[in-house]
This record gives structure tokens, C-alpha cells and sequence, in this order.
């Protein structure tokens, strides 16, 4: 009875390790992101599994091809590792030393102290990220080109230091150098004053050189200057604008929701759920580079990609610092039987 009782066990300790196994996705990317077929080709590598502690969550950790040495590791909420990080967040560079020490609440947002650090293990900041109650009006910049849509989120820059260790922002006010971390590449500079921009920024972006006036967090103007010397002149209405369907994100939502064709194989496995759909908003307002990046199997994902196609009208596109940009965009499709 005990010899049998412990074949038993192992037998489903085998079939949970198979079945673990059968969920594990790896995938090989290169050093902008973009998917390759094989290991030779690939910058790091993407790992995610079953999460036995947490088995709602996914474990996420990419590696560094050359050395296996470890570039990224968090959990998932889903397969996104753009929108669905939760609980602590740690990266890597290739040398090994720790970047980033961040955690995420469970609507992907930054919360809490995080921690950057330079290559040669120097921390870069540490800042502290909350949020204002619903009765406060807060215009917090993301000091990078990465401009977030919430207004209700708060950064306070507890401690800012160069790559020598020399302190340069303390408690909030001083000069902010921000570097992009994985190429140490400088963004921009200016002062901080109270944890807000103040006074004359100076940057770069993909779009040109560009110098800023800031009151109190507040842009007070700008100008631009391409490669060629052409100058756009903006101001805090034409700053960080989103693209924009015609008649708003609800009339594209009816269309999906009134032309959406149910694919009768999925109809049959009764699946519902929701399919999400990547896609960007170009320069001039179309819509391309359509991607399913959660699938409900059944042509669902082809479906929803199949739909948005020929939802053609152009948006108003997204602005950046006044001029036109690609704008990536993740459309949410609901599907459900029983309406």
C-alpha cells in the first residue's frame, strides 16, 4: 500500500512538472525588443511560466543571450509585459550590476521608493512614487519622453546623484541630469525646484534639440529645432497630446462592438473573454502594424485585427513637443455569448 502510494505521488508530481512545462513560453528578441526566430539571433531571451506561489500570475525573466546572465525579472498579472507588471520589479545590466529596483501595484502603475543605479553599481535615484487624493489637482511630468496620461500621479526625487557619487538633486530641488539608463545617453537637464521642474530645460529627442521654460511644473513654452534647423514652437496644450479617433474612443468601441463577426468556431466552445489588439497611430492619422497580443484561440485575435481594418477613419494624430509622432496603441476587445 505504501510502495503504491508513493508511486501515486510521483506520478502526479510528473504530471504536474509536465504540465508546468507545457505552459512555459520562451521566446528570442533583439536589443530594440523586436522578436527573432532563433537563439544565435537574439540580443536576450523572454522566459514565462506558471507562478506555483501565485497561481494567478505569471513568472516573467528575460536574460541576456551572451552569458545567460539575467536582464529582467517580475510577475505578470497576464502575458504583457508593458501593462500587466505587479509586485516588485527588478532589472539588470549585462555587466550584471542591478539598474532598477522598482515595484507595481496591481494597475501596473508605479508605486513606493524605487531605485536606479549606473553601470559601475553608483546609485543614479531614488525617488518616491504616490499618488494624490481625488480632490487634488496634480500636473506631474514624466521627465523623460515617455509622458504618462494620469495627472493624478505624484514623483518626488528624494535623491539624485552623478556617476561619481556627487549629490546633485537633494529633497527635490537641483540640476536634474536624465540619463536613459541602458545607452547612458543624456535626455535632458534642468532644475528642479520642490520636486517640479523649474526654470530652462535643454534635451534631445528623436524629433530634434530642444530648449523648455518651466514654472513650478508648469510648461510655460518651447521650441524645437529639426536636423535641417526647421523650428515648431509649442506650448503645454500641443506638448504630450494622444491620438484621437473621430467621435473619441467610444465610437471606435461601437464599431468594434457592431461589426465584430463572432467566428462560429469559437461560438461552438462557447469562449469568451477579451482579445487585445496592438496597433500604432501613424504621422498622418492610420492605423497599422496590427498585432493580437491576447488570443482567445478560434480566429478571435484574426477577427479583431480583421475589424479594426476596416474601421478606417484617420485619428488626429499623436503630437509630441508640437510635431506629429507614431503612437502605439492596445485596444481591448470584450467578448461575450450571453449578451
Amino acid at each position: 500500500m505504501i510502495k503504491n502510494l508513493s508511486s501515486f505521488i510521483l506520478l502526479l508530481l510528473f504530471l504536474n512538472i509536465s504540465l508546468l512545462a507545457q505552459h512555459k513560453q520562451v521566446s528570442y528578441h533583439d536589443s530594440v525588443g523586436r522578436t527573432v526566430q532563433t537563439r544565435e539571433q537574439s540580443y536576450y531571451y523572454r522566459v514565462i511560466a506558471p507562478d506555483e506561489r501565485y497561481p494567478d500570475l505569471r513568472k516573467y525573466k528575460e536574460y541576456y543571450t551572451k552569458g545567460d546572465r539575467l536582464k529582467l525579472v517580475t510577475r505578470l498579472t497576464n502575458g504583457s509585459i508593458t501593462s500587466s507588471k505587479i509586485g516588485e520589479c527588478l532589472t539588470y545590466y549585462a555587466n550584471g550590476q542591478l539598474q532598477e529596483k522598482q515595484r507595481f501595484n496591481e494597475k501596473n502603475q508605479l508605486i513606493d521608493s524605487a531605485y536606479a543605479y549606473y553601470p559601475n553599481g553608483q546609485l543614479y535615484t531614488l525617488t518616491l512614487h504616490k499618488f494624490a487624493s481625488s480632490d487634488q489637482r496634480v500636473a506631474a511630468r514624466l521627465l523623460t519622453e515617455r509622458n504618462e496620461s494620469s495627472s493624478q500621479r505624484i514623483v518626488e526625487y528624494i535623491l539624485v546623484k552623478d556617476s561619481l557619487g556627487e549629490v546633485v538633486v537633494k529633497n527635490g530641488t537641483g540640476d536634474f541630469p536624465v540619463f536613459e539608463l541602458a545607452s547612458l545617453v543624456l535626455l535632458e537637464q534642468g532644475p528642479l525646484l520642490n520636486h517640479k521642474k523649474d526654470g530652462e530645460w535643454t534635451g534631445k529627442s528623436q524629433q530634434g534639440t530642444y530648449k523648455e521654460t518651466w514654472k513650478n511644473d508648469k510648461l510655460i513654452g518651447g521650441v524645437i529645432k529639426d536636423s535641417l534647423g526647421a523650428e515648431t514652437i509649442y506650448n503645454e496644450e500641443s506638448y504630450a497630446v494622444p491620438p484621437a479617433y473621430p467621435g473619441g474612443i467610444t465610437a471606435l468601441m461601437r464599431f468594434v462592438g457592431n461589426n465584430y463577426r463572432y467566428p462560429s468556431g469559437a461560438i461552438n466552445a462557447g469562449v469568451s473573454g477579451a482579445v487585445q489588439i496592438d496597433f500604432i497611430v501613424e504621422k498622418d492619422g492610420s492605423m497599422s502594424s496590427f498585432k493580437v497580443s491576447r488570443d482567445l484561440g478560434y480566429g478571435t485575435g484574426k477577427a479583431g485585427v480583421d475589424v479594426l481594418k476596416k474601421a478606417n477613419k484617420k485619428w488626429s494624430p499623436g503630437l509630441q513637443r508640437g510635431i506629429p509622432v507614431r503612437v502605439a496603441y492596445t485596444l481591448p476587445i470584450n467578448l461575450n455569448l450571453s449578451k
